[in-house]
């Protein structure tokens, strides 16, 4: 006999799928909103925070004029390596890898510069967050789902973190 409706039976894996949304669901459909005097939470933008951070886009700008000066640099000498003799094309191609270290090393201090931005972020947010009373704070986007512009103090990060800086 053929099945003529027009809902298919849900396998076991949506099934599965949707349990475990129910699991992680429920405890947050519990939680209140800011004042009412539940469990609280807040949304920050850490990509766009990043983003206008003055701090890593100074740094960005670093890297990015050192990138350019090398870049420069070894052309320059490509040139002069091309018209040299061997001897000379040997200490040229020596020079050029001497610099691309220093820059291979400045690029790393640069990371870490940011990265240790990124930590110095995370704990204004946490100082934030636990001022205004947040159990909980998204990062991102990515796995949820802001319905309310009120939990989003992403503005309010990035105020702090440009006035700091």
């Amino acid at each position: 006999m053929k099945n003529n409706s027009l809902v298919k039976p849900a396998s076991k894996l949506t099934v599965l799928k949707l349990f475990l949304l129910l699991l992680v669901l429920l405890p947050l459909a519990q939680c209140q909103t800011v004042g009412s005097g539940g469990a609280t939470f807040g949304y920050v933008d850490f990509n766009k925070v990043m983003e206008e951070s003055l701090t890593r886009k100074e740094i960005t700008a670093h890297s990015e004029q050192l990138i350019e000066a090398f870049n420069s640099f070894r052309e320059k000498n490509f040139q002069a390596m091309m018209e040299s003799n061997a001897k000379q094309r040997l200490e040229l191609e020596k020079l050029v890898n001497e610099r691309r270290a220093g820059l291979d090393i400045a690029i790393k201090t640069n990371n870490n510069k940011i990265y240790a931005h990124q930590e110095l972020i995370r704990g204004i947010i946490q100082k934030t967050a636990k001022k205004r009373g947040y159990a909980l704070v998204a990062l991102s986007q990515r796995n949820v789902m802001l319905v309310s512009r009120y939990v989003d103090f992403t503005d309010d990060i990035i105020e702090v973190i440009n006035s700091n800086e």
